[in-house]
């Protein structure tokens, strides 16, 4: 059974200010008593329960919350006012302190400084046998290598990550005084915390019955930390943040990686159409579901299954999803190029494409495009006949996985999360100049041609850097073009990798790490790989003219052994 305990212990207040440590806080109000040094049983608390604190029944985990009588199943054990950090009343007893961006929390915590300065913490720490941090980093002070501001940051985001709860996926929540609760998971924790429809109160009530004596519990992985400061944890503390440390605890038994689906009403991933007119008539559910689920399966329940009539689906489908600026798989910047259609009039052949690898290939997880700047938002899928698997794949729920104890030992996992969510993957690719005598004996040369149209070199490279890629020259006048993308996408919050399936066009040391210029380790690739191949969602074609439409900021897809008649176009949209 894991558990953990990220409280700080309680000094009292009076004679811990050392004379000049006041400072301006975000406020203006100057130095305030710290959450964790706030008493955590006075009336001012907001418990609405008899508790007392002592040590707690987790080895090593220090002071814990202990009821003093019973406690049903959803009675409200703590009642609190939603501050913001701006207000003068943040901080103070009784109150959740609501911070929405880094900028606040470094100014809120900044006020706290003096806690450090003057050694209280550090004393009572010591007494205690904490060694801070969870990734071997002392929250009560900074290593002397680091003065000024950086020290400031580390301290600030060292307290922060270890205090933060959050509601939502916006805002980080701070209670005052500090809840002095310790984690465990499920059915283990028996209170969670909650903002009303206000935003004006919280809550912390019971789950289950608590008895008399009995240790209260809460369950960090259950936290909805923003991605802002998980991020900011990792960047500037070098360690996780609350919810991201329930997750790392998780036991690797206990089933993971199921992707919030909390949003836009009951859409369902699957929608039924009969015909181009249905098509467009399901619209907004098509929309719902995307936006949910992060793909939405269109079910053909019409009579005509032959090509004209599946094919002329296209063009309402990027209608219905309102696809605004289709792509042209080949120029958008596709390493392997693809087998272009004749199609219907009225349909760009340009935009639609089928896959030519061979039938017995697996291919991996992937986004599509996703080394190249023009990464498509939307990815289409129809099928037209044959047998083989397309596989899909939820990036929220892979980034979920990678906290698995399954999947690999604690420190190799807070490596790779710090990584994730702090640094970037730089693809390097390699273009000759059209009509490079290199085309007629590198099989796996591609001209630029393709990208940018059989220009000079220097519009070439002008053309390159437009599109956001970094070019090197090389003394043959080739391109060495980068193009460096976050690991955790911006809009959606979902894991994006693709080195599992691009390791095997791209050279290993053309896909590293920004920071290091190092190439991924296969340790790190097959750990990313396999948190794919755990997220995978259940998925198969039905009959000709089905269609998937993916969200390719959040999912990826694949393919399994297939036939050799197997034919499914793809249509890419921004």
């Amino acid at each position: 059974m894991h558990c953990f305990s990220r409280r700080f212990w309680y000094v009292p207040p009076s004679g811990c200010r050392r004379k000049g440590s006041i400072s301006k806080g975000i406020g203006g109000q100057g130095c305030k008593t710290a959450p964790w040094q706030l008493d955590p049983l006075a009336a001012t608390s907001g418990y609405c329960v008899q508790t007392e604190l002592k040590e707690s029944l987790i080895p090593g985990a220090g002071k814990g919350r202990f009821s003093l009588e019973r406690i049903e199943a959803g009675t409200v054990i703590r009642k609190l006012r939603v501050v913001d950090a701006t207000s003068p009343h943040a901080f103070e007893p009784g109150t959740l302190t609501r911070i929405r961006n880094v900028e606040e929390v470094e100014a809120s915590f900044g006020e706290f400084l003096h806690v450090a300065e003057d050694g209280c913490a550090l004393e009572n720490d010591a007494k205690e046998g904490k060694a801070g941090g969870t990734c071997g980093i002392d929250a009560t002070h900074v290593p002397d290598q680091c003065s000024g501001d950086i020290a400031r940051r580390r301290w600030c985001a060292t307290r922060a990550s270890d205090m933060c709860w959050s509601a939502d996926s916006e805002a980080a929540y701070f209670f005052a005084p500090s809840n002095w609760v310790n984690h465990q998971h499920g059915s283990h924790a028996n209170i969670a915390a909650a903002v009303d429809q206000t935003g004006l109160n919280a809550s912390i009530y019971a789950t289950r019955t608590i008895s008399p004596g009995e240790e209260m519990y809460k369950d960090y992985s259950t936290f909805k930390n923003p991605r802002w400061f998980t991020q900011y944890a990792w960047r500037e503390a070098g360690q996780p943040c609350t919810g991201s440390l329930g997750k790392l605890l998780r036991p690797a038994a206990e089933k993971e990686g199921q992707a919030s689906d909390d949003n836009t009403g009951d859409a369902s991933p699957d929608v039924r159409f009969s015909c181009t007119a249905s098509l467009a008539s399901q619209s907004d559910a098509l929309r719902a579901a995307v936006t949910r689920h992060g793909y939405c399966m269109l079910r053909h329940t019409g009579c005509s299954v032959d090509d004209d009539t599946l094919l002329s689906f296209l063009p309402h489908l990027a209608k219905a999803a309102k696809i605004e600026d289709t792509l042209a798989y080949n120029a958008a910047g596709g390493n392997v190029p693809r087998q272009l259609l004749e199609l219907p009039s009225g349909i760009s052949a340009n935009e639609v494409v089928a896959n030519t690898f061979p039938p017995h290939t697996v291919i991996p997880p992937h986004h599509e495009l996703l080394f190249t700047p023009m990464k498509p938002k939307y990815v289409s899928f129809l099928y037209l006949e044959g047998s083989g698997d397309t596989t899909v794949f939820d990036g929220l729920a892979v980034l979920d996985h990678l906290h698995s104890a399954a999947l690999a030992d604690w420190s190799t996992r807070c490596a790779l999360l710090r990584k994730v969510n702090c640094d970037r993957m730089v693809y390097r690719r390699r273009v000759v100049s059209p009509g490079s005598a290199e085309m007629s004996f590198n099989e796996g040369c591609i001209s630029w041609a393709r990208l940018f149209g059989d220009v000079p070199l220097e519009q070439a490279v002008a053309c390159a850097q437009h599109a956001g890629y970094k070019v090197h020259v090389e003394s043959s006048n080739a391109l060495l073009l980068d193009f460096a993308h976050p690991l955790v996408c911006p809009e959606t919050g979902a894991l994006n990798n693709n080195t599992a399936a691009d390791r095997l066009i791209f050279p290993n040391e053309n896909i590293y790490w920004e920071s290091t210029g190092e190439p991924i380790s296969e340790d790190d690739c097959n750990i990313l790989h396999e948190a794919y191949l755990r997220s995978r969602v259940p998925f198969s074609w039905q009959r000709p003219g089905d269609i998937l439409v993916l969200d390719n900021r959040r999912m990826a897809h694949g393919r399994g052994p297939c036939s050799d008649l197997r034919r499914i176009l793809q249509l890419l949209g921004r």
